[in-house]
C-alpha cells in the first residue's frame, strides 16, 4: 500500500510539474475567457465632461476672427525697444559692431572678436531700420510647404525672409514662391554646404 501512496504522489508531483511547464510554453498562444475589468460609470463620464469643456474653450477660442490689438501690439514693440533694440541691432553693422567689440555666437558662445578685416565685411548702416512694411512672409527650409501651392502667396508679400538657405528651384516654385528679400543662416549651414 505504501508503493502505491509513493508512486501516486509521484505521478501527482509530475503531473503537476508537466502542467506548468505546458503552461509556461504556450501561455502566450493561449486564449482564456478573462472578464473585462468593471468601470465606475461616474468617473469617465466626470472625466468625458472636463473633456468636453476644455475642447469646447479651445474651439471657442480658435474659431475667433484674428483682429490686431493696437494696444498692446504698441507695447510690445516699445518693450522690444527698450530691452534689445532689435530693430537697430539685429543686423551686425559697423554702425552698431566698432572694431575691438566682440561677437558671440549663439550656439556655442563661440566669441569672435572685431577685427579691421572682419570690420571692413560688415554692410555701413542697417537697411531696415527706419522701414516699415505691411505684410511679410518668413520661409524656412523644413519642407512643410512641400505641395503647397503657397508660392503666389509667399511673394506678393511686401518683405520676404528665407532663413537657413531653402531650395529657390523651379520646382518648388509652386509652393515656396522665389521672391527673396534677406536670406538668415545659421553658421552650420556654412559649414555643411
Amino acid at each position: 500500500m505504501r508503493k502505491q501512496l509513493s508512486m501516486i504522489a509521484n505521478l501527482l508531483c509530475l503531473g503537476s510539474l508537466l502542467s506548468t511547464f505546458i503552461w509556461y510554453t504556450f501561455e502566450d498562444s493561449l486564449e482564456f475567457y478573462r472578464p473585462l475589468p468593471q468601470r465606475s460609470a461616474s468617473k469617465t463620464s466626470e472625466l468625458c465632461k472636463g473633456c468636453k469643456e476644455a475642447i469646447d474653450k479651445v474651439k471657442e477660442l480658435y474659431n475667433q476672427t484674428w483682429k490686431k490689438q493696437e494696444e498692446n501690439y504698441h507695447r510690445f514693440r516699445l518693450q522690444l525697444n527698450i530691452n534689445c533694440n532689435g530693430s537697430n541691432n539685429g543686423i551686425i553693422t559697423q554702425e552698431n559692431t566698432p572694431v575691438g567689440s566682440m561677437i558671440v555666437c549663439d550656439k556655442d558662445r563661440t566669441v569672435i572678436p572685431v577685427t579691421p578685416e572682419l570690420f571692413k565685411a560688415f554692410i555701413k548702416e542697417n537697411p531696415f531700420s527706419k522701414k516699415r512694411w505691411d505684410t511679410c512672409s518668413v520661409v524656412g527650409s523644413g519642407g512643410i510647404l512641400t505641395n503647397s501651392g503657397c508660392g503666389k502667396m509667399i511673394d506678393s508679400a511686401d518683405f520676404v525672409f528665407r532663413c537657413n538657405l531653402p531650395p529657390l528651384e523651379d520646382e518648388f516654385k509652386n509652393d515656396v514662391g522665389i521672391k527673396t528679400n534677406l536670406v538668415t543662416a545659421n553658421p552650420t549651414i556654412f559649414m555643411n554646404k
